[in-house]
């Protein structure tokens, strides 16, 4: 090989192995001038054999869930907060200025296709401890809301003030966990005389009453 032939080699690797590590360039595209194995070889910079993967992982790992992703601090419920946090939060001045004197649920709007929202909403907003809807129902979507038959101002807002009925999730927007969850507490509050309630209206058959013809 001469010293031209030679030289034109050395330049046309060099200004290959400038984009060599750059991209997924499969070994086909290699230059013919020098075998795959030396040309990959001569290239490789000191430098990059030092990497700092070990230490992130490390600092991740704590935040990390069994998929190895990191969990968003706002999504995770896989340790709730007890029932008496969430009734000083509702008496507290932050949870004035975020909802204000109307109920949690008053300010949600459903995310759906069409004009016309589904009847029934969502199973569930968290799986595994981990909130995984992108629009979690108003329960869900705040931490301190827990459902608890003593939390009673958080379960009144879910008791129609005219009929003394339980609102429906089509109107409350919550998911059915949360809503069954809902129902059971009321029924529960309601049982320890947390939440007052009127007597149904018993009606009778009066003809059951009536002198029965005998002749």
């Amino acid at each position: 090989m001469s010293f031209t032939r030679s030289f034109l080699c050395i330049s046309q690797v060099q200004k290959f192995s400038q984009g060599l590590f750059r991209s997924s360039a499969p070994l086909r595209h290699l230059p013919l001038c020098l075998p795959p194995q030396e040309t990959l070889l001569r290239n490789i910079k000191p430098y990059r054999q030092f990497s700092t993967s070990q230490v992130c992982c490390e600092e991740e790992e704590a935040a990390e869930d069994g998929d190895g992703k990191p969990i968003d601090p706002a999504k995770d419920r896989r340790n709730p907060h007890p029932v008496e946090t969430s009734i000083r939060y509702l008496a507290s001045e932050a949870y004035q200025k975020c909802y204000g004197s109307e109920p949690v649920w008053k300010p949600y709007r459903r995310n759906h296709k069409g004009m016309f929202a589904p009847r029934k909403t969502r199973r569930t907003c968290i799986r595994n401890g981990i909130v995984t809807a992108s629009n979690p129902c108003p329960i869900c979507r705040d931490e301190y809301l827990i459902v608890h038959p003593y939390n009673v101002n958080l379960l009144k807002q879910f008791i129609s003030p005219f009929n003394g009925e339980n609102l429906s999730y089509e109107k409350t927007g919550v998911c059915q966990k949360q809503h069954r969850a809902l129902l059971v507490a009321i029924t529960q509050a309601k049982n320890k005389g947390l939440i007052t309630f009127d007597i149904p209206f018993r009606e009778y058959d009066y003809a059951d009453y009536m002198p029965k013809n005998t002749t």
